[in-house]
């Protein structure tokens, strides 16, 4: 079976996901599921292809040759990769379901990672704060108080 992965622009996080086996897709939006079985189609285009999900991921589906050709939904944001907003068609045996992005706050080191600020001091500011004799104070070069 070959899919097109067609691109169409979503007004929210929502992403369809796809799983094949033969000519049986299963498409999941949001936490629901629907299974749209070809086998058997004959070479000719499907029509009214319905689905239980809130919005139908099947754009089309058309057998030439024997071979199966299904156009299928798939929601994208504005940082969509070029492949993602000009995609081709392929074997749905290769496809490969993208992997959820991680959030920018999963991918910052915890707070608890870095225990003092000397840590994160580079080796060549740190020669040159000195103690100021008063105060007990570190001092920059230059009398400028740190801390």
């Amino acid at each position: 079976m070959k899919i097109l992965l067609s691109p169409q622009f979503g007004i929210d996080d929502s992403k369809f996901t796809y799983s094949f086996d033969g000519e049986i897709i299963t498409a999941t939006l949001n936490g629901g599921t629907d299974v749209f079985d070809f086998t058997g189609m004959p070479d000719g285009i499907a029509n009214a292809i319905t689905s239980t999900l809130i919005t139908n991921p099947i754009i089309s589906a058309k057998r030439v040759d024997n071979i199966l050709w299904v156009e299928l939904l798939n929601f994208i944001g504005v940082d969509a990769t070029h492949e993602e907003r000009f995609p081709e068609w392929i074997d749905s045996e290769s496809y490969v379901p993208e992997a959820p992005k991680t959030p920018v706050e999963e991918l910052s080191p915890p707070d608890e990672q870095i225990s003092t600020q000397e840590e994160i001091i580079s080796p060549a500011l740190t020669t040159a704060v000195e103690s100021d004799s008063g105060t007990g104070e570190p001092v920059a070069e230059g009398g400028a108080t740190i801390g």
